[in-house]
């Protein structure tokens, strides 16, 4: 019973902001943020895909010479 009230309480306040220009300009403000907070996780997704491509071939590299000795 009180999730639905917490549900319903969220579709109300969502209801409300939208209704509300200062909410709406509050919603703008919070998507782009969140648009740009994405952006900065992909950046670093891809930058930690690299770095571990990097480590995955300097491991590689250790091995073999490990085996050279």
């Amino acid at each position: 019973m009180k999730m639905k009230f917490i549900i319903l309480s969220t579709i109300v306040c969502i209801f409300v902001a939208c209704s509300n220009p200062e909410g709406e300009a509050e919603i703008a403000k919070l998507t782009a943020k969140n648009a740009e907070l994405i952006q900065q996780v992909q950046t670093l997704q891809k930058t930690l895909d690299s770095i571990s491509v990097q480590a995955e071939a300097q491991r590689k590299v250790l091995e073999d010479l490990d085996m050279a000795k």
